[in-house]
């Protein structure tokens, strides 16, 4: 899909998720175009289940040409695909690149590190990941399920460059997307430091939002803290 040219024409990204395409729709609204549905299933609206789903994804950006993104049900299975992406990318001479967006519960996962350790190894410059630092996951709080901190120095003793934003900041995100790679011959860690539900008073750092979709009228409530 041919996608909004901008100052550079030539920039690429691929962009692999462990988490349900749907919030990618969220973000970029009818920008965001879905492709192909290999898992028919999704969130459902109003239960308090989540319903695996798998996707492709074609985003139209103004500074990316052809922006597609992997979307895996399963945790821990994003980072598996997108960090040889970035090798094979770097041996067939193309130059664009791979961002793997992570929760900070998938991060417990052996296979995540594993794979950061195998970027650092190759020092795959053109690879970015993200992680939702947002404290909780399926179980409770990541520090009481199990404790990642310190979490940028861990990332950091496998070989990445690493900062830390507020996750709300879009200003700060973008900046700091602007400025990869963190550091030439490494792969980028953006810590993204957020607070899951905010901005809606009932949802804020509540367990049981990780699991749950809104009711119709708790739908309307949230809509209207947010406006």
């Amino acid at each position: 899909m041919q996608a909004n040219r901008a100052s550079n024409p030539d920039a690429h990204a691929a962009c692999v998720t462990a988490k349900p395409a749907p919030f990618l729709r969220a973000r970029f609204g009818e920008s965001a175009v879905l492709l192909t549905v290999l898992t028919p299933t999704s969130c459902r609206v109003g239960r308090g289940v989540l319903v695996p789903r798998s996707s492709f994804l074609a985003v139209r950006l103004p500074c990316i040409r052809d922006f597609w993104s992997e979307s895996i049900s399963c945790r821990n299975r994003g980072s598996v695909p997108a960090f040889p992406l970035a090798l094979a990318a770097r041996r067939a001479g193309q130059s664009h690149r791979v961002v793997v967006l992570l929760s900070d519960g998938e991060c417990d996962e052996g296979s995540v590190w594993e794979a950061a350790l195998f970027a650092g190894h190759h020092k795959l410059d053109n690879l970015t990941a993200i992680v939702d630092f947002n404290r909780i996951q399926a179980f409770g709080n990541t520090s009481e399920v199990l404790n990642l901190e310190p979490f940028a120095d861990k990332w950091a003793a496998f070989g990445w460059e690493t900062k830390s934003v507020d996750g709300h900041d879009l200003p700060a995100l973008e900046a700091a997307l602007a400025s990869l790679p963190f550091r030439a011959g490494k792969p980028s860690l953006l810590i993204a430091r957020t607070v899951k539900g905010k901005g809606v008073s009932f949802m804020e750092n509540q367990l049981a939002w990780h699991y749950k979709s809104p009711n119709p009228e708790e739908l309307e409530t949230a809509l209207k803290e947010l406006a």
